[in-house]
């Protein structure tokens, strides 16, 4: 699901490297960190900057920016814990099925 940040629209997207970029940045997998509860929030922020990029673009965007994105969020916008949650939890869904049982 897009979502919009000082006018630039970004999604969440991810691949098995950036799953790996995750990991290798938060020392947990990911699947870990998607159902032993609540991540943490220095794994939220990870997974959301390394899964950031803009709508319809073809490139993630630099780890740095992406993170500065994410805290700006999280410092300005209550709530955004759990919106960056569900937006991480829906693209996982949509780009990652391999982590998730067939129904």
């Amino acid at each position: 699901m897009p979502f919009t940040r000082n006018n630039v629209s970004y999604e969440l997207k991810y691949s098995i490297k950036r799953i790996e970029m995750i990991e290798a940045v938060t020392h947990r997998s990911v699947p870990a960190m998607l159902s032993g509860g609540s991540p943490a929030l220095s794994e939220i922020k990870a997974m959301f900057a390394y899964g950031l990029i803009k709508e319809g673009a073809n490139a993630w965007e630099p780890p740095k920016k992406a993170l500065t994105i994410a805290d700006d969020i999280l410092d300005n916008e209550p709530g955004s814990y759990a919106m960056m949650s569900d937006l991480i939890a829906e693209a996982m869904a949509r780009d990652c099925a391999f982590f998730f049982p067939a129904n």
